[in-house]
């Protein structure tokens, strides 16, 4: 199961307190001012602080940047750190990510646990450095090692993921743990992937599942997916597509696009009366303009199945072809069903072909199926029947019916390869035993015929039955004409006839 943790910078304007005496009480905003045009680089922080914040005073952010630059520029390490805030966000100043980082490294430096977590944050995410994972977590190490959570849960995943340092499951377990125990929602939701995958401690869906709750109830969308994907599938917990439905919801409601997609595909399903196509298209779209990919394609689908009664081929081509432009091959193998397909105005065979390739190329079967068909045909490409009978027997190795039966029939027929009776059956029984009616019924015409195979009736009419039930009408048809004959099997008149009135039932519609 794959998750990606979306980081936001948790940077705090702090206060200080140090200076406050038993008179300074009341009034505590106009007596903070007086010390701070004294020059106390403590209350002038606070005085900025307050004015951030919109403590015991109206909010000004003007303000706030002038008095916390005076005690940031007197090497007041809170100030400091509250100064690379204020550049950072662009609050009463231009945003700067450069000064932020300028002002969050004198402040760290001076051993300022905050200032050594945003410090890290911003080697972490490339914000006015460039990016260096070693240094942030050298910084995080040394914010962790003084208590902060935030550092602790940023370390823990660092060790947990092998970012900035090798892989230590001991030690991500160790940081996570603290913070996680302490409540940070981001160390809890990794906690409970270390639970979920068994890395470096024994797997446990029941505190997995544990961890992802207290992380979710917290807002952390990864976590509430990940809640989703466990009560979806019954990990940890019975089953119980209601609380996967409200989980998803949850995170998907704070724009999540993986739980979009999953609560729209939950809304495509289900009876009549409990599908909403219209609720699932709209999260397929919410998702899809965020270039998720999983997305993108189901929208796409809706289009070209016109699922919810809205079938649009010009948007199943959009979506479909953002999909595949990632490099999606089911995205691609579609968008080669739309290029080939007759009743669509575009209809473009060498397209086709182009997408068809794309997805064959990821080895996906039912793309190399169709693609083997094309250079069987000679379309949107010149015939060509070793590429054909290549393609076909990629995706038969990875049990594709369809390809089986077409690469039974290659050899049965001898349409570019030697004829072969053996290979061909081979590949027929494989197709056959999938319950593939054409391979049963051509399986029952070779055993009748003796074609390439010893001569059996018994077996014929198995295969003519098998087909036949299945309401193919040359099984339905052969099988009563091998009753009408005696051949193979013992006469029978009446059996004979009701498989030839099968037969006609079928013409009639």
């Amino acid at each position: 199961m794959k998750n990606k943790l979306f980081l936001i910078p948790l940077l705090l304007i702090a206060s200080s307190h140090a200076y406050s005496a038993p008179e300074l009480n009341d009034n505590i905003f106009e007596k903070t001012k007086i010390l701070a045009q004294h020059g106390n680089i403590k209350a002038q922080n606070q005085l900025g602080a307050m004015y951030f914040n919109g403590t015991e005073s109206k909010q000004d952010y003007v303000q706030a940047m002038e008095w916390i630059q005076k005690a940031a520029e007197q090497g007041y390490d809170v100030a400091q750190n509250n100064l690379g805030v204020i550049y950072f966000q662009g609050l009463g100043t231009q945003q700067s990510d450069t000064l932020a980082k300028g002002w969050f490294q004198k402040s760290a430096e001076q051993g300022y646990a905050q200032a050594q977590y945003n410090l890290g944050i911003m080697y972490k995410e490339g914000k006015g450095t460039n990016k260096d994972l070693t240094q942030a977590k050298e910084w995080f190490q040394q914010a962790a090692d003084k208590g902060n959570l935030d550092a602790q849960s940023q370390l823990g995943e660092m060790y947990l993921k092998g970012n900035g340092t090798q892989k230590d499951y001991a030690l991500a377990l160790k940081w996570l743990q603290n913070a996680a125990n302490n409540n940070i929602a981001n160390a809890q939701f990794n906690l409970a992937l270390m639970y979920l995958d068994g890395l470096g401690i024994e797997q446990n869906h029941q505190e997995a599942l544990q961890w992802f709750q207290k992380a979710s109830e917290q807002g952390n969308t990864s976590a509430q997916y990940n809640l989703g994907l466990m009560y979806q599938n019954g990990l940890g917990t019975p089953r119980d597509i209601s609380l996967a439905k409200k989980w998803y919801l949850k995170s998907a409601q704070q724009g999540h696009a993986p739980s979009q997609n999953n609560l729209g595909l939950i809304y495509t399903q289900g009876t009549e009366k409990q599908r909403n196509y219209t609720a699932a298209r709209e999260l397929f779209q919410s998702a899809a303009e965020q270039n998720y990919v999983l997305a993108q394609y189901n929208l796409g689908l809706m289009y070209k199945d016109g699922n919810g009664g809205v079938k649009n081929n010009e948007m199943a081509i959009k979506w479909l072809k953002k999909a595949a432009e990632q490099n999606y091959s089911k995205a691609q193998y579609n968008l080669g069903v739309l290029y080939q397909d007759k009743q669509n105005n575009q209809q473009n065979y060498t397209l086709a072909k182009e997408y068809y390739q794309k997805a064959a190329e990821q080895n996906y079967a039912p793309a190399q199926n169709q693609l083997a068909l094309l250079y069987l045909k000679g379309m949107g490409t010149t015939q060509n029947y070793l590429l054909a009978k290549e393609w076909f027997l990629k995706a038969a190795e990875q049990n594709n019916v369809s390809a089986q039966f077409n690469l039974g029939m290659m050899y049965k027929n001898g349409d570019g390869v030697e004829k072969n009776g053996k290979v061909a059956q081979e590949w027929l029984l494989k197709a056959a035993e999938q319950n593939n009616a054409s391979a049963q019924f051509n399986l029952g015409m070779m055993y009748k015929n003796g074609d390439g195979v010893e001569k059996n009736g018994k077996v014929a009419q198995e295969w003519f039955l098998k087909a036949a039930e299945q309401n193919n009408a040359s099984a339905q048809f052969n099988l009563g004409m091998m009753y009408k004959n005696g051949d193979g099997v013992e006469k029978n008149e009446k059996a004979a006839q009701e498989w030839f009135q099968k037969v006609e039932q079928q013409k009639a519609h």
